[in-house]
């Protein structure tokens, strides 16, 4: 019985590999939230444009349900006006998104889960101090054009509650669009010639 259930293992952890799908991606757009009090003035611009990279992998589940994972480069660019006063503002942070996602037919695919990135810069970063990692609800709806080439819509939408000094140069929600380049696995095939 123990035998079986090693060779059963094999076999599922081989078929999941098989299976699994390197991705690469880049999405760009905008982030956007509603007005940011500080010091009792209001930012008269509370929008930024967002550049997002990184790889995820793919991996089946059930049937048309599979899970993906990975890691992202967040950056966003915007300029703001406080008291007449015009500032620029930028942020570079990691993520690491957790989706599940459902095949709907052979050309669309949609996600939903979770990210988790930094909230405070890297410099800045630490464990002792509040408001170092947070989270954001994730979208993606994936339009497979060809089988390595994918287009994208995705958003983001901010659960962490942190103060508004944060949400400067990251604003809390976002929309984007993005392609995806699906690294396809090489399968070699036997010439006649070589048996």
């Amino acid at each position: 019985m123990n035998r079986l259930l090693i060779i059963l293992f094999i076999f599922i952890t081989f078929h999941t590999y098989c299976q699994t799908k390197f991705q690469f991606e880049l999405d760009m757009g905008i982030g956007f939230q509603s007005e940011i009090k500080l010091d009792d003035q209001v930012l008269k611009s509370t929008q930024t444009f967002v550049t997002r990279f990184g790889s995820s992998v793919q991996i089946p589940i059930y049937d048309k349900f599979y899970t993906e994972i990975g890691l992202f480069g967040i950056y966003n660019y915007g300029s703001d006006e406080i008291d007449q006063v015009r500032f620029k503002s930028h942020n570079f942070s990691m993520q690491i998104p957790l989706y599940i996602g459902y095949l709907i037919n052979e050309e669309w695919k949609i996600n939903l889960g979770i990210g988790f990135e930094n909230i405070r810069n890297f410099d800045d970063f630490d464990f002792r101090e509040k408001y170092n990692m947070g989270f954001d609800l994730l979208t993606k709806i994936i339009y497979q054009y060809t089988d390595q080439l994918h287009f994208t819509l995705n958003s983001y939408w901010t659960l962490s509650n942190v103060p508004a000094i944060y949400n400067i140069s990251k604003p809390k929600n976002g929309v984007l669009l993005g392609v995806i380049y699906q690294y396809k696995k090489k399968v070699k095939l036997k010439n006649k010639n070589d048996e």
